[in-house]
Parts: structure tokens; sequence; C-alpha cells
């Protein structure tokens, strides 16, 4: 009798564990995964108070999405992807790079610093997140473009992120990783696919549509700011050109002010000669902080 009630104690035991630290959606409705979609980031943090703002993506940098984000920190390239590899870097790492096969090996239990990739199980073989693992039932993650960290339930993801999830570790070191990853990148078909998401984010700013050109530009890592049009002109060019304020904020922190186009302009002599007066006085405040006049002293003798 000991015996028996003993046994199912520890059955009891070892259940509850085992499903504390499977990190599958449990106890969660289908009303909150989509909350966590489609929910201001302030409303989200505040009606939900598991999930944590740990980092903001600062205005000089870009993290890009999730799959960026998780293995450029695993690597100890955060925020340095686009200066190390010429990779769009989107699906790339689980498709063209087969990052997870290639340098990584999957585990049964989640472990600190490890990757956790999210999927649905009606098509396991599509990984449609990644994040870091913080502890047995926490992730760090970025989700799509926003510019938010977040340390979360393993569960509480946006809807679209599906609903199973594994863990990996790396196999091989990191500073081996980075050496076949940079001869892997140099591949034409890398800097083919570079070159058609450079156009992309041109063609975008031209048409006044800021929101895609911030999706590309956070999507497609090898993408740059300074990339022009055939006068030579920058997106923060073509956004004080156009009028586009909401552009020109997106990138006044990062772009290079003094350059000039086929006909020696500048964004902010193209945004007087078109007088969009808020965006003069945006490009003319960051210039001023940029670039100081020098003060000078002098002695009295």
């Amino acid at each position: 009798m000991i015996a028996k009630k003993t046994f199912f104690i520890v059955t009891v035991l070892i259940s509850h564990h085992l499903f504390a630290s499977q990190p599958y959606y449990r106890n969660i409705t289908e009303q909150e995964r989509t909350d966590f979609s489609n929910l201001p980031i302030k409303d989200m943090v505040q009606k939900y108070p598991a999930i944590k703002i740990i980092e903001i993506q600062p205005d000089n940098q870009r993290y890009g999405i999730c799959h960026n984000y998780a293995i450029s920190k695993l690597l100890d390239l955060k925020g340095k992807i686009s200066s190390t590899f010429p990779i769009c870097g989107n699906d790339d790492w689980h498709t063209k790079i087969n990052f997870l096969q290639r340098y990584c090996q999957e585990v049964s239990q989640p472990t600190k610093g490890g990757l956790v990739i999210y999927y649905d199980s009606l098509n396991p073989s599509y990984i449609l997140h990644t994040g870091l693992v913080h502890d047995e039932n926490t992730v760090e993650s970025k989700w799509g473009i926003r510019e938010e960290i977040f340390l979360h339930p393993t569960r509480y993801v946006p809807k679209n992120y599906g609903d199973k999830t594994k863990c990996y570790v790396l196999k091989i070191d990191k500073n081996l990783i980075i050496d076949d990853l940079r001869k892997h990148t140099s591949h034409y078909i890398y800097q083919q696919d570079c070159i058609i998401a450079n156009k992309a984010l041109i063609s975008r700013a031209e048409e006044g549509n800021s929101e895609e050109v911030w999706s590309i530009w956070q999507r497609n890592m090898c993408t740059s700011i300074e990339f022009s049009n055939c006068q030579r002109q920058s997106l923060i060019m073509i956004a004080a050109k156009t009028g586009n304020i909401v552009l020109v904020k997106l990138f006044l922190k990062k772009a290079n002010l003094k350059k000039q186009d086929v006909n020696g302009n500048t964004a902010l002599d193209l945004a007087r000669k078109n007088k969009h007066k808020a965006i003069v006085k945006l490009l003319k405040k960051e210039k001023k902080r940029r670039y100081p006049k020098p003060t000078f002293r002098y002695n009295k003798f």
C-alpha cells in the first residue's frame, strides 16, 4: 500500500514538472494571443504584466526581426549583422543558411542562452519565430519590426507565431560559426538579394510608403539607408524632397546629412527648396546636435 502511494506521489510530481516545463501553449485563450498581435505596446504590457520590455532598439542601430535579433545576440553580434555578413537575414537563417541544422543541436529542455523556435503543428518545417531562452519558462525575443525587446512567458507570443516550440543550443564554437558564415554568405545569390531589397527600399520611399520602407529595412539586414536613386538621393533626401516627415523622423539619427545628390543638394537643401518647413526645422536641429560649431575662448593678457 505504501509502495503504491509513493509511486502515485512520484508520478504526480513528475507529471507536474513536465507539464510546467513544456514551453507549449496552455491556459491561454485565443483572445489573449490575438491581443499580443494587435494591441498597442503600452496597452499590452499594462494588460499582461508578465510581459516586460527590457530594451528598445537604439536610434542608431538595427536589430532586425526576431530571427536576426536572437541569432545575432547568440553569436555576440547584436546590432552588427549588417556590417558582418551580406545577408538579408529575414527567413534566410532557417532556409538558405539552415542555421539550426549546420550549427545547432536540439535539446529536450530549455537551456539558458539557447534558442527557442516557434512553429505551427500543421506545418512543423516552417519556423515562424525565434527567441532566446531566458530560463525554463521565459523567453527573450523581438516581435517582428517592433522596436521593443520583450521578456515574456514562453507561450505569450502573437497568434501567428504558431502553437509549438523546440529548443536548440550551439554545437560549434561561435567564432568558427562566424568564419563559416562569412564564407557562406559571400556567395553571389546573397549579393543579388541585397541589391533587390535596396531597390525595393528606394522604390517604396519614392512612393511615400513609410511603413513598407521601415519593414524592408528591418527585415533585410543588408539594406542601406544610404542606397540612392539615379539622382544619388538617399532615403532621407527623398523624404525631405517629397515632404515625408514620418520617414525623415524614422532615419533622422541614422542618415548621413552631409550627403549630396547629383546637383549638390543635401537633405536640408531639398527640404528648403520644396518649402517643407517642419522638415527643415528637424534637419537643422539634428545637424546642430551632430556638428556643433566650435566655441573659442580668448585669454586676457
